[in-house]
């Protein structure tokens, strides 16, 4: 069977400390039920959570963690959201120079 869990963020989810209670329940759902997730303004992740489809704005910046598929394994690493060079070599398939393999 295959499931889908929707979750709708609501105003509250950024008063006081609204993320924390949606991050236990997201984390107690995938650690019992798996699968991937699709978080809007940032793509799909892999079992892992590492994000491996981008949706993120042109503007976006921080650090973040990736994966790729490479020869049927995936490889993950940490990358520069904000660097040309990184978000170029993402899109093209490849792992960034100087990304940080984990």
């Amino acid at each position: 069977m295959k499931v889908i869990y929707a979750f709708h963020l609501l105003d509250g989810t950024d008063v006081d400390d609204g993320w924390s209670p949606l991050h236990r329940l997201h984390s107690a759902v995938w650690d019992k039920a798996g699968g991937i997730l699709q978080a809007d303004g940032e793509g799909f992740s892999d079992e892992d959570g590492y994000t491996i489809l981008w949706q993120f704005s042109d503007r976006a910046s921080d650090k973040w963690n990736m994966g790729l598929l490479k020869d049927g394994r995936w490889v993950h690493f940490e990358m520069d959201l904000g660097n040309e060079q990184h978000r170029n070599a993402f899109l093209g398939g490849q792992v960034p120079d100087g990304a940080k393999v984990v």
